[in-house]
């Protein structure tokens, strides 16, 4: 099986860590290639990708803040527009699931694809707010990790940061 995985919308720390155990889980649990597409949803639009390796480089992920794959906001109109293109980039590659990592934005084009038969797992990155509301559903908050929803999943970190 091969796997797609892309952040998108701003950049946030933690982004490398959960690249980092997306690639160490589908090696070492499934046997699973991953592939990186750059610059988030514009990687996929343009073909722009990567091989990612359960190796030392992979390691050294979790020291560097932000992304190793970039990150980049794509209109919300052009992405729509681009959905078939989108398709094809990851039918081109052989990517069986795509795993989008990303805020509103970047979950609402995954939820876009699921509606077109796309297999995605979302995982939802931290978002800031200026409501006093405990609003903050991340990959690694507990809600995320027991409330998937139907057209997005949630893959929880391997070591949950409790506290």
């Amino acid at each position: 099986m091969r796997i797609g995985v892309l952040t998108g919308g701003g950049d946030c720390p933690g982004l490398n860590a959960v690249i980092r155990a997306v690639v160490r889980t589908c090696d070492a649990r499934y046997g699973s290639t991953v592939v990186g597409f750059q610059d988030g949803w514009r990687g996929l639009l343009e073909n722009r990708r990567v091989q990612l390796y359960n190796d030392d480089r992979n390691d050294r992920l979790l020291a560097k803040g932000g992304t190793m794959l970039g990150t980049a906001r794509v209109h919300p109109d052009k992405l729509r527009a681009g959905l078939e293109q989108v398709k094809q980039t990851l039918d081109d590659n052989g990517i069986d699931v795509l795993i989008p990592i990303g805020g509103e934005g970047t979950l609402t084009a995954a939820h876009w694809l699921s509606e077109e038969n796309v297999p995605v797992v979302g995982v939802p990155k931290p978002s800031t707010t200026t409501s006093t509301a405990p609003t903050s559903h991340s990959a690694t908050t507990p809600r995320c990790r027991s409330r998937p929803t139907p057209s997005t999943g949630c893959i929880p970190p391997p070591n949950p940061i409790s506290g």
